[in-house]
């Protein structure tokens, strides 16, 4: 902002009420989001969860989540011989069956939990896992090593599954209700 209390457009306060964001977003609530249909909503960061931590990915970090999106991409593209290309579909299948397998894991563990804090921890921690699928999706299909029909359908369910996971670790923190 500058000393007239005028949005300046490039002040350290981005994501903020008031401020631009970098992303052509929308204020919502306290923070920026990406319209939708920009490449920066359409690159799957967005927090389904305003106000926390999460919703600072806006501007500077996001950038940093392209670059380091796009070395990954680069590294998985490197070479294209079939021995190279075994191993980057080897790689990003394995982590994204980590991946995938940890969100149920994790509400399981969450159902058992012994307070409130250690049900909103692992159903945070299958958030992250929910995340890192679409994310393990998204580098699959860039490299080439999912196929299209593949892709589409489970970074769909992907998504879906996040916004839910999302929502109960949100009505868990506002619950009083639940745990101690």
């Amino acid at each position: 902002m500058s000393s007239s209390g005028q949005d300046t457009g490039h002040t350290r306060e981005w994501g903020r009420v008031g401020s631009s964001c970098p992303l052509e977003g929308r204020v919502v609530g306290k923070f920026c989001r990406p319209r939708v249909g920009s490449a920066a909503y359409d690159l799957g960061f967005w927090p389904a969860v305003i106000g926390t931590a999460d919703a600072m990915t806006c501007g500077m970090a996001k950038e940093i989540h392209e670059r380091a999106f796009r070395l990954a991409l680069q590294v998985a593209m490197l070479e294209r011989d079939d021995a190279y290309r075994s191993i980057v579909r080897r790689v990003v299948i394995q982590q994204l069956v980590r991946a995938a397998t940890s969100i149920g894991s994790n509400l399981t563990e969450a159902s058992a939990a012994h307070s409130k804090a250690d049900f909103i921890a692992k159903v945070g921690i299958a958030r992250k896992e929910a995340r890192e699928t679409q994310y393990w999706l998204r580098l699959g299909r860039e490299a080439r090593v999912l196929h299209a029909a593949d892709w589409t359908t489970l970074l769909d369910e992907a998504e879906q599954v996040s916004r839910v996971v999302s929502a109960i670790a949100r009505n868990a923190k506002r619950s009083a209700n639940r745990g101690q």
